[in-house]
């Protein structure tokens, strides 16, 4: 079995969490491709926001 570490999201990666929603909902057809632009820009915002308030929490698991 590997070894992980678990980690908080820092304000630097609010990008790539709004990456990871954006894609999740457009696999969910929710958001159609020409609006993904927006909810990828208006979420990395949002986020990073939250983050810097700590009103957001968000962990990345590294694998090694």
């Amino acid at each position: 079995m590997n070894n992980y570490t678990i980690r908080p999201v820092t304000v630097h990666e609010a990008s790539v969490v709004a990456r990871h929603r954006m894609r999740m909902f457009q696999d969910m057809g929710q958001v159609p491709d020409h609006l993904a632009v927006d909810l990828l820009q208006s979420s990395e915002r949002a986020l990073a926001a939250l983050l810097a308030r700590g009103e957001y929490v968000g962990w990345f698991a590294l694998d090694g």
